[in-house]
Order: C-alpha cells, then structure tokens, then sequence
C-alpha cells in the first residue's frame, strides 16, 4: 500500500513535468486528443510501476521513456495524420517569427515517426543522446543517424528551392 506521502510525491512530479510529457506526446503523434490518451496510459503504467524507479531525481527519464515508448506504439499502429502536401504550402515564402515556428513544427511534424521522435526529444526536450537511446531502445549511434537524416529532410523541406539548386 502507497502512503499518501509517496502519492503526493508522485503527483507533484507529473504535475511538474506536465506541459514537457504534452509537447512529447504530441510532437510524436500529432493528434491532441491521442497525445491526451498517451499522457493518461504513462501515467497509470508509471504509478503501478513507481517501486521500479531507481532514484527520485530520476523521475523526468523515466516517465518520459515511459511515454515515448507508448506513443511510439500507438504511431506504429495508424497511418501518418499530416501528408506533406497538407503543410507545402505552409513551407515557402517570406515568414514572421511565429509563421516560421509555425512551419518548424509543420515540417516536424510531417517527419516519419523514427526522425520525429529524435527531434522532438532532442531540441524540444533538450535531452542527450545516450538518454534518447535508452528511451527509444536503440544504440547512440543510431540517435545520431536519425538526427542527422532528420536535419537533412528538415532542410529539404524548409528550403526546397535550395536543393533544385
């Protein structure tokens, strides 16, 4: 049985790291509403499984491998959301500030799934490459690679006229 301490700590922590398990989730699934749904299994599977935590200060990695492993299955199991001709128009001409944020994330969020995760983990969540490896179960190196394949699709698809050239 949990004390209510331990309850309370455990609250705090997810309420804490709230808005940063939100951008995860709906940088890799694109849809609020799964995003939501994603968030809710996290947080039932890490509350059963919080004797499995190795250290308080460990809590971020950890309910975020949690997470991005769950919405890694839930992308795998339906089509992409965003098709590139629905964000290609989003992609050229002269932007402000916030029209070219806008269009960052577009161009993210029409990444497949394995680049997407990278990057959102990545420059959204600050996080290293060994922690993204760990989460994802795959090698550095790997993170690397998707990261760099990622960069290189991102610059396509946000300076297109530079790469006809």
């Amino acid at each position: 049985m949990w004390s209510e301490q331990k309850k309370s700590w455990f609250c705090q922590q997810v309420t804490q790291y709230r808005d940063s398990l939100y951008w995860v989730a709906y940088g890799i699934l694109k849809n609020d509403a799964d995003a939501q749904d994603a968030i809710s299994e996290a947080v039932l599977q890490a509350y059963q499984s919080l004797h499995s935590l190795r250290s308080p200060e460990a809590f971020r990695s950890w309910m975020m491998t949690i997470l991005t492993r769950i919405c890694c299955r839930m992308a795998r199991g339906r089509p992409p959301a965003v098709e590139l001709e629905e964000v290609a128009d989003q992609l050229a001409g002269p932007e402000t500030d916030v029209e070219r944020s806008l269009t960052l994330r577009s161009a993210v969020q029409s990444l497949p799934l394995e680049y997407r995760a990278v990057v959102v983990l990545y420059y959204y969540e600050q996080m290293d490459v060994r922690t993204i490896a760990r989460m994802l179960e795959v090698r550095p190196d790997t993170v690397k690679k998707r990261l760099s394949r990622a960069r290189v699709r991102l610059r396509e698809l946000l300076n297109p006229q530079e790469v006809m050239a």
